[in-house]
């Protein structure tokens, strides 16, 4: 195995090429192998949910009191209706995450200077680099990447668990004793709460 000093790796660098990249490249990742098929396995239930519920008839609630029915596929079709708007927004927003390798200021002084760039040919020694980690370069950049591709991620994955919270919500409220609409199966050999056992 050949070894290199970490100098001539940082001369045409800086620092935050690495440590930007890669913190973008651990963000696609979770996406892909974490977030990605969780989301798809969720929706998948949820898509046979609302067709096998979509004629049981539910109260239909505004403002928290009795309004028109409404059945409890059409409630858990507005829940997946978000989450595959928020999917998708995660999926276009993931998909626009880029890497740099343009050195301290963004303009590859370095590589340029060193001549890096001319043994590069029609592609830049940035894109050639981040092509064989799987990452875009961002279109321009300074020290560090522009924030805006990771912030819209973020934002995304955030509505995302904002959708969730309300599913997790209505479930809470729906399952109250004094409504009652809604309950968790509660198996023979199964142990409810240490204090209330019938929970």
């Amino acid at each position: 195995m050949a070894k290199c000093s970490p100098f001539y790796i940082h001369v045409p660098l800086t620092s935050y090429d690495p440590l930007d990249t890669a913190r973008i490249l651990q963000f696609i990742k979770a996406y892909q192998h974490a977030l990605k098929p969780t989301i798809a396995e969720i929706v998948t239930i949820l898509k046979e949910l609302v067709r096998e519920l979509a004629w049981q008839i539910q109260i239909g609630r505004t403002h928290g009191q009795h309004a028109l029915p409404i059945t409890v596929g059409f409630w858990l079709a507005t829940i997946l209706s978000r989450l595959l708007y928020n999917w998708q927004k995660m999926e276009e927003s993931c998909n626009g995450l880029v890497g740099k390798i343009s050195g301290a200021v963004g303009a590859y002084n370095a590589q340029i200077g060193l001549g890096i760039q001319a043994l590069c040919g029609d592609k830049t020694f940035e894109r050639r680099i981040l092509e064989k980690v799987g990452v875009k370069p961002a279109l321009i950049s300074t020290q560090i990447l522009p924030p805006d591709p990771l912030a819209y991620f973020l934002f995304s994955c955030n509505m995302m668990s904002a959708t969730f919270g309300q599913f997790g919500r209505d479930c809470r409220h729906l399952m109250r004793s004094e409504i009652a609409e809604i309950g968790e199966p509660f198996e023979k050999d199964q142990s409810g709460s240490s204090t209330m056992a019938q929970k």
